[in-house]
């Protein structure tokens, strides 16, 4: 089965996602929800924006890796492209964990003007 997430497509029902230092913050998992490294929802994507569950945007996800409010990049996948900055050399990912049940999703607030893509990690968290 093919699951298409917003410009790439993977084999897979879930998609690491990796930090600046190539270790693995969470996954792009089935309908867009990201969930961190205990399996509970963090974000979700409604096109390519990302959001967290209070509504508020937190990003822009496209060709494989997310970018923050400020432009820069927050995390990838392993097929990333266009992102402008030296990838890290990827950590053995880790097992998955058992995903909790995803919460409702709130209103989306509106999200921003984008702004131009920055050639360096945003200073945004994860968190």
């Amino acid at each position: 089965m093919i699951i298409s997430f917003i410009g790439f497509k993977e084999r897979r029902m879930a998609v690491a996602l990796y930090d600046h230092r190539g270790q693995v913050l969470g996954w792009l998992v089935q309908n867009g929800r990201i969930i961190n490294r205990q399996g509970r929802s963090s974000y979700w994507l409604l096109g390519n924006n990302v959001y967290d569950y209070r509504g508020a945007h937190r990003g822009w996800f496209q060709n494989g890796h997310w970018r923050g409010r400020d432009g820069g990049v927050m995390a990838f996948t392993g097929d990333a492209s266009g992102t402008g900055v030296v990838l890290p050399v990827r950590s053995v990912t880790p097992v998955m964990p058992v995903q909790a049940v995803e919460p409702v999703r709130p209103v989306a607030s509106v999200a921003p003007v984008r702004p131009g893509n920055q050639l360096s990690w945003s200073r945004d968290s994860f968190a």
